[in-house]
């Protein structure tokens, strides 16, 4: 649904139609189209629709007016409006509603709807277990705890309820080795041909996975005569971590999908429905995949630890400087 008005609408756009006229137009419009379709999910411009409509129904007299799927059971307020400021930065956080038997994406109010598709959001669904209402409006960082929370209670893990992972000691020199993060080459000034292009695939994840970099397994006590992060001496316990357990199946998951998109391209009449779906899915598990790193080195992360951000990095660095030496 989609709204063009102030407090009450004049125009409003449900399952690709645009109704226009009085209150009770639109409202009659409405009911019919949820009834009709009967859906699991509501699409909003902004979530203020649903209070809006109610109001207008009331003030037009309509008392059999609902969007849910229990007529007798409200709407509820989750949320109200708030503002916050993070990294010098004020941003607005819509209010937050919920109507019974339906969830409810606010497109002024989700990062997954929109950098990805509904597929991408039931993709994450089924990893997190986080309803589809909630994983719409969620962080990554949310989201990628979630998937974390899984994999521990598989695990048989207690969940911390804060982070509580402290830094390990380390000398000044030790922190000034470790706090470096990325490399960048320094280019040579002037006009060059013939210049290629080098990408890795999911570094940082896949580094995470063949590396076995973790916060359960860094610096272990067990290994600690190990010298396995480049330039850094960190250990890394020989047991499997449990981010490379979190990380690995939607690794293996969006190659899946991206080989699937491959073909579907190749195909005659590819189609566009299909794509969509595997487009939304490999973004929606991509933007996973870009937190984890960082996530690690986030101070209020409930898995995570820094040591594995400075491992990630170091390991980072090896890698890119021995394919300089190699290309």
């Amino acid at each position: 649904m989609t709204e063009t008005g102030q407090d009450t609408y004049s125009e409003l756009t449900i399952a690709g139609e645009t109704v226009t006229g009085s209150a009770g137009d639109i409202l009659t419009t409405v009911q019919a189209a949820i009834e009709s379709h009967d859906p699991d999910i509501l699409v909003c411009s902004t979530s203020e629709i649903v209070p809006t409509l109610y109001e207008m129904a009331t003030a037009a007299g309509v008392d059999d007016f609902s969007l849910s799927r229990w007529p007798d059971v409200d709407y509820q307020q989750l949320a109200s409006r708030s503002t916050y400021a993070s990294y010098g930065r004020v941003g607005h956080s819509p209010a937050r509603y919920n109507v019974p038997g339906r969830a409810i994406i606010d497109e002024s109010n989700t990062f997954f709807y929109g950098e990805t598709n509904l597929d991408g959001i039931l993709d994450l669904v089924s990893r997190s277990k986080k309803p589809v209402q909630e994983l719409a409006w969620a962080s990554i960082g949310n989201v990628l705890t979630a998937i974390q929370i899984c994999e521990a209670y598989d695990r048989g893990v207690l969940v911390p309820w804060n982070s509580w992972r402290h830094e390990f000691y380390k000398p000044m020199g030790a922190l000034h080795d470790a706090d470096r993060g990325g490399f960048i080459f320094a280019p040579e000034v002037g006009l060059h041909e013939n210049v290629h292009e080098l990408d890795f695939s999911s570094l940082y994840p896949n580094i995470i996975c063949t590396r076995n970099v973790s916060p359960d397994v860094i610096r272990c006590d067990c290994h600690s005569d190990h010298k396995d992060v480049p330039g850094l001496g960190y250990s890394i316990c020989d047991d499997r971590g449990y981010l490379v357990d979190v990380l690995q199946p939607i690794i293996d998951a969006r190659d899946e999908i991206k080989a699937a998109i491959r073909r579907e391209k190749k195909r005659d009449g590819p189609d566009e429905d299909r794509l969509a779906e595997l487009e939304g899915r490999s973004g929606a598990l991509k933007w996973i995949l870009v937190a984890c790193f960082g996530y690690q080195g986030f101070s209020n992360a409930k898995f995570g630890r820094i040591e594995c951000h400075e491992a990630i990095n170091a390991f980072a660095r090896e890698i890119l400087l021995t394919a300089k030496l190699l290309y």
